[in-house]
């Protein structure tokens, strides 16, 4: 006897299920392009609740998301950590410290 295809796994067959077939569930390539676009811009409630939905069944794009967001807060603590002026040494708002100095006359 044929065994069917896992229904779980929208990638375990050649032919995609009928759930993404209708646009009612999104591959983990989909939904990783949703959360990486979410960053940018906000998404639309269809593309959230695909999302969540994706999210709810499948661990390794729940690892993903939170990869994604942990990489983001991450570089929005440097990018403020970076225009506190601390990377460079100066004080916010402070010109660099060769502009500062003192040109020699030549």
């Amino acid at each position: 006897m044929a065994r069917l295809p896992d229904a779980s796994n929208a990638s375990s067959s050649s032919r995609p299920d009928w759930r993404v077939r209708l646009g009612l569930w999104l591959r983990c390539r989909e939904a990783a392009a949703v959360m990486l676009a979410a960053l940018d811009r906000p998404v639309g409630l269809r593309q959230r609740v695909l999302l969540r939905l994706h999210l709810s069944v499948c661990e390794a794009c729940t690892r993903f998301n939170g990869q994604v967001r942990l990489m983001d807060q991450a570089m929005g603590s440097w990018r403020a950590y970076a225009d506190s002026g601390e990377v460079t040494g100066d004080p916010p708002g402070a010109a660099s410290a060769d502009a500062a100095r003192p040109q020699p006359l030549r």
